[in-house]
């Protein structure tokens, strides 16, 4: 995937930058397509791994007729096992990204519904927009 994850320290407040309208959008639709590529090559992953499985599995299996030491079939037998379980867990990312994906599609529906049309307002006018608070005092 394209980018590390670096953590924040705890209790900072992660800056997102510029909030306008267009903006957040664009955020939105960028985090879904990245969600949506993410889940792609996780599916693509989680074949690798099944394929690698089933390699040695067949391998185990090429051990044991071969008549060879018994350790070195329970060693295949535990790499198909742990393979297995990263497949579940490649699986399991892979729906999690496209939930994500959903609700960023969904996040930037309602956005657009909620806020385009003020948007349009804003953008078309030529005169100054109140700063936000103004109306507050």
């Amino acid at each position: 995937m394209g980018s590390e994850l670096v953590p924040r320290q705890s209790g900072t407040v992660a800056t997102t930058g510029d909030n306008s309208y267009k903006s957040v959008q664009d955020k939105m639709g960028r985090l879904a397509r990245k969600m949506d590529d993410a889940g792609t090559e996780l599916e693509a992953l989680r074949r690798r791994i099944r394929s690698n499985a089933n390699k040695a599995d067949q391998v185990g299996t090429d051990i044991a007729n071969a008549g060879l030491d018994r350790r070195y079939i329970e060693v295949m037998n535990l790499m198909v096992t742990a393979l297995g379980a990263a497949a579940t867990q490649a699986l399991a990312l892979e729906k999690s990204a496209a939930d994500v994906c959903d609700l960023a599609h969904r996040t930037r529906n309602t956005h657009q519904k909620l806020y385009g049309a003020l948007d349009e307002v804003r953008s078309n006018r030529n005169v100054a927009t109140p700063k936000p608070g103004f109306f507050n005092n």
